[in-house]
């Protein structure tokens, strides 16, 4: 399991915490955000798509009315021509409805034909309009394209593919079966009521009859079913729509029963043509105020779903604030748990970094961070008594080393005199003299050794003062040339002076230091470089002094390049190491630094060369005795965590 979590492992410990807290949050955000945004697109679509179908029934609903008016119209203009009287005032008012109506389709259809894309269906109706007057067959005609209007109208705007069982069928009656059923009947009353004033019926005619009423019976049938299955799914509508829907198939039915009794024996029939006609019109006209009724309850289904796909929108979009509000609330309690755990951690690193004793640390937390935080705490008094006796004993060390250092230099010096003496009394033979020199070179060596450590040591007991001064960095770098090159000369090296002209000719320096930190460097590069070029630059960027040296000697293997300013260290610590030295140089040149509130850095390749690199202040402040800056103490605080300085 943890070989699986390995790579989450990784990336965690590489995050702070705000960052891990910010990429979980992201983790749960985006999904959610992604589910979230999908379901609110499919409900905005299942509302569009409602909608749409609304659309379609407010389209339709002039649409219906004009269908009526054209069945009528067939149905008087059939009557007028078969002789039945007194019908002049109803045609002329129902030609004038006609044209009213069509006015009012006219109107819907500018306003939704082109978002329907029945603009030119609706057209070719309105064209065929003016021919009313003719033949039944053009009532005929023109009633097709009606209803095939408004079957094109029930698909584009979506009400053919309705989803739920009780609008389904309402949208099936609305749409196909009762606009059907008037249409039959419309036309068993028109063909009827001729026959009837003609009283009698021919082959054809009969034939054609008997075809409608068989046509008639089944549209009705189909009509019924819809509703039957509407009602049984929803009692609702049932309590709504039953009443009406039952009387109109009474009344529909029992004019098929009428139609049938009439024209099975039409001569002995006493039904005359007006009253044929106006018990047909009453029948059909109650069709379509059924049409009226189950639109409307459409309409009201429609907007239910509409309105409870909304409120579920609100819902959902206010649980989901909610949660996620809550979820922020608390996460953001957590993290602010967690952060005042880490704080009181880093106060106690802190207390130990500025050599404060920590305290008694107490967190209302009660989690395994806040225990381990607790145990930190412990550990970290522990730790800096533990660093208090440390440091008792490094500065009595200190002190130890630069007494006995001071005390080694006078013999040392006594016995340096004594050698020099006798190499210059010109009394010694060849092979004492090389035993001379060999005894002036070996004290010399031992002096620049007791002299590193007396530097050690006063820089650590606060011995040490950096004390600036005006001077001139370019006469200081051309006399450290002058002087270092003879040592590379001595190994056959070349020794490089590169020198920014943007240096001031004079900086506030201490020039002792400096010289002592350039020396050091050198002739640390001379010493591991065979062959090549060793380079001393300055420069200045902002207001820094940017001293650099680079050689192309041994180089530094990665895994040392962090240790090589500790005290008595040597890259190669063998018994049979080549070079010379106790390994104080670069340590003294680090803290030299450090007292000048700067910075050293060092890059190595190994059989490619080094370049050490340090980054000081270009003037610095005026001296005063135990400022901060004079402290080494208080420098190596402030430097412990700075970016870019060396350990």
């Amino acid at each position: 399991m943890r070989a699986l979590a390995s790579p989450a492992i990784h990336l965690m410990n590489r995050l702070k915490y705000p960052q891990k807290f910010l990429l979980i949050s992201m983790l749960f955000a985006i999904p959610l955000l992604i589910v979230l945004t999908q379901f609110l697109v499919n409900l905005e679509s299942d509302v569009r798509f409602s909608a749409e179908e609304r659309i379609g029934l407010e389209y339709n609903a002039p649409l219906i009315d004009l269908l009526a008016l054209v069945q009528r119209h067939a149905a008087l203009i059939s009557a007028a021509r078969s002789g039945v009287p007194n019908l002049d005032p109803e045609l002329t008012a129902t030609q004038q409805a006609i044209a009213a109506q069509v006015q009012r389709v006219e109107a819907i259809n500018a306003e939704l034909g082109d978002r329907l894309k029945v603009s030119q269906d609706w057209e070719q109706v309105r064209e065929a309009l003016p021919a009313l007057e003719t033949t039944s067959e053009q009532h005929l005609a023109i009633s097709s394209a009606i209803l095939a209007l408004i079957t094109q109208v029930g698909n584009n705007s979506n009400l053919i593919l309705d989803p739920d069982i009780d609008s389904y069928y309402l949208m099936n009656s609305v749409i196909t079966t009762l606009p059907l059923t008037t249409e039959y009947f419309s036309q068993l009353r028109t063909y009827g009521v001729a026959a009837i004033a003609q009283g009698a019926l021919s082959d054809s005619d009969q034939t054609r009859l008997t075809i409608l009423a068989g046509l008639a019976a089944s549209a009705l049938e189909a009509n019924m079913r819809s509703y039957r299955y509407t009602f049984d799914f929803n009692s609702t509508v049932a309590a709504q729509l039953s009443p009406e829907s039952d009387a109109n198939y009474a009344a529909l039915s029992a004019l098929l029963d009428l139609i049938r009794q009439t024209f099975d024996d039409l001569p002995a029939s006493n039904l005359s043509a007006a009253e044929y006609l106006d018990q047909s019109t009453r029948a059909i006209d109650g069709s379509f105020a059924l049409y009226s009724q189950v639109a409307a309850e459409l309409d009201r289904l429609l907007d239910i779903r509409i309105s409870s796909m909304v409120n579920n929108r609100a819902v959902i979009l206010s649980i989901t604030a909610l949660t996620l509000a809550a979820t922020v609330y608390i996460f953001i309690g957590f993290y602010l748990s967690v952060q005042k755990t880490i704080s009181a951690m880093q106060s106690a690193a802190d207390s130990i970094v500025n050599r404060d004793m920590p305290g008694d640390l107490v967190l209302e937390s009660r989690d395994e961070l806040a225990k381990a935080a607790v145990a930190f705490n412990n550990v970290a008094k522990n730790l800096d008594l533990a660093r208090r006796e440390a440091v008792e004993a490094t500065r009595m060390k200190d002190l130890f080393l630069a007494t006995m250092s001071h005390e080694l230099r006078t013999p040392l010096n006594a016995m340096i005199g004594f050698v020099t003496l006798m190499l210059y009394s010109g009394q010694l033979n060849e092979d004492n003299t090389h035993m001379a020199e060999r005894a002036f070179a070996n004290t010399q060596r031992l002096l620049t050794l007791i002299n590193n450590i007396l530097d050690i040591s006063r820089i650590a007991t606060g011995g040490m003062d950096i004390v600036p001064g005006a001077v001139s960095l370019r006469d200081i770098a051309a006399g450290l040339f002058n002087d270092l090159k003879p040592q590379a000369d001595e190994k056959s090296l070349r020794l490089e002076l590169v020198y920014d002209d943007q240096i001031p000719k004079t900086i506030n320096h201490d020039e002792t230091r400096l010289t002592q930190i350039v020396t050091n460097l050198v002739s640390n590069a001379i010493k591991f470089t065979e062959k090549g070029t060793i380079t001393m630059g300055f420069r200045r960027r902002d207001d820094q002094l940017i001293i650099q040296v680079s050689d192309t000697g041994i180089g530094i293997p990665q895994s040392k390049q962090h240790l090589v300013f500790d005290d008595f260290f040597q890259v190669d610590g063998s018994s049979t190491r080549k070079q010379q030295g106790a390994g104080l140089g670069l340590a003294i040149v680090k803290r030299l630094v450090l007292l000048m509130r700067g910075t050293i850095s060092v890059s190595s390749e190994v059989d490619k060369g080094s370049t050490f690199t340090v980054e000081i202040p270009l003037d610095l402040p005026p001296y005063e005795t135990n400022t901060p800056i004079n402290r080494l103490d208080q420098v190596f605080v402030d430097r412990l965590n700075a970016p870019g300085s060396a350990r």
